[in-house]
């Protein structure tokens, strides 16, 4: 009869305790600080009493105690419902890819240096442009006057994006150097592929 009294008043004990802490946050003060490393609580409830007492941090239970831990955040809670889709975005702008062409002529026995910019002279300064490529075509004049397409007898020492900037308003470019071999006059069309990043 007193075993079955004693364990009702434990019980009677431990959720005033619980109702307690659930509402104001503090049930019993104790000397230092009870909160242990990874925010858990450590407490002892007593054998006999059923009441539970704080640890300070690093203070151990009593012969007549049961250790208990408990956890200051508690565990997390279920995963929510999955949110709606949002609108779409906005339409993306891709960069127009454009090509520009340069004529030189290559004269007899002759050196050419083509250099083919992505603007002309008075647009360089108002575009961030980009190289993405460039080439070269050459057109032999025959005596007759009609022209023919060949790369025979030349020498082609340079072909690629221009390394070289002449002043700080110079725009990317593509290089072209031709050495023309023959006594024929010779007709060079060099193209430069670009896109524009934005403007300067």
């Amino acid at each position: 009869m007193n075993v079955s009294l004693r364990r009702t008043r434990a019980r009677v004990a431990l959720g005033s305790l619980g109702a307690a802490l659930a509402t104001a946050g503090v049930a019993v003060a104790v000397a230092g600080n009870p909160l242990a490393s990874g925010g858990v609580y450590h407490g002892c409830v007593g054998k006999s009493s059923g009441l539970l007492r704080v640890l300070a941090h690093g203070e151990p239970c009593g012969l007549n105690e049961i250790p208990i831990d408990w956890n200051r955040a508690g565990p997390p809670g279920p995963q929510g419902p999955k949110g709606e889709m949002g609108p779409p975005g906005a339409k993306g702008e891709f960069p127009t890819v454009y090509r520009r062409f340069e004529r030189a002529v290559l004269e007899p026995l002759g050196t050419l240096r083509l250099r083919v910019p992505c603007h002309d002279e008075q647009d360089e300064a108002k575009f961030d442009s980009v190289v993405v490529g460039g080439g070269y075509f050459i057109n032999v004049l025959q005596p007759d006057g009609t022209l023919n397409r060949t790369l025979l007898d030349v020498d082609v020492f340079a072909n690629a994006p221009s390394t070289e900037l002449r002043s700080d308003r110079d725009d990317p470019a593509w290089d072209i150097g031709i050495v023309n071999k023959t006594t024929l006059e010779r007709h060079a069309l060099g193209f430069v592929i670009c896109f524009d990043r934005g403007s300067k």
